[in-house]
């Protein structure tokens, strides 16, 4: 069954420390996104971007994951430790998009689990650094719609900038996005598929 959830502070809990990379500075232009929502549908392997230090394993990578696929707009895979992750693409061609993080503060996600977890993300600030959230989102098992308000979250007490003042909120001091980490939390062999993931200023 389909159901949407929007999702209460009461469902937010802290993270635990991880390891991150900072993302390659590139020299493309920038595209900023000044038209809301922005999405990520998943209909090509090129949304899921190459890790940071490792371009040439190529896009459609994820992170302690085994069958990874793209079928029918449908992203998934298998997790193979009880922490996932992989980056959006924000290549987009010649350009780099940059989120405005006032007009991209709603995340809507349509998602499955094969077992009950949860999810976080990290941002990353102008310098491609990346900044963690201190909550995660709970999630229950079968195909669920979440959405969550970003300007409510808190940010960087795990992982956060050592030059950047702000980087408490959403989008950091300049309230620009460079770049998103997603990192799923759930049980060795647990299967995971994402439909889409949208930034949206306000709920749909």
């Amino acid at each position: 069954m389909d159901r949407r959830r929007l999702i209460p502070p009461s469902f937010f809990k802290g993270i635990l420390a991880v390891t991150v990379l900072t993302l390659p500075v590139l020299p493309k232009f920038t595209l900023r996104a000044e038209e809301s929502p922005q999405s990520w549908e998943f209909e090509f392997k090129s949304d899921v971007a190459p890790p940071p230090w490792g371009s040439k394993l190529g896009p459609g990578f994820v992170q302690d994951a085994e069958e990874i696929r793209f079928e029918n707009g449908i992203f998934g895979y298998r997790q193979t430790s009880p922490h996932a992750y992989f980056w959006l693409n924000f290549e987009r061609g010649k350009h780099s998009l940059i989120l405005d993080a006032e007009k991209s503060r709603i995340l809507t996600f349509r998602f499955y689990a094969s077992a009950p977890g949860r999810i976080s993300l990290f941002y990353y600030n102008n310098e491609r650094q990346p900044v963690s959230s201190d909550q995660t989102i709970d999630v229950i098992d079968g195909w669920n719609e979440y959405q969550v308000d970003l300007s409510r979250f808190t940010f960087g007490r795990d992982v956060k900038p050592a030059d950047e003042r702000n980087y408490r909120r959403w989008g950091g001091e300049e309230g620009a996005i460079h770049g998103i980490r997603i990192d799923t939390w759930f049980p060795v062999g647990t299967e995971i598929k994402f439909d889409y993931v949208r930034f949206s200023e306000s709920a749909p």
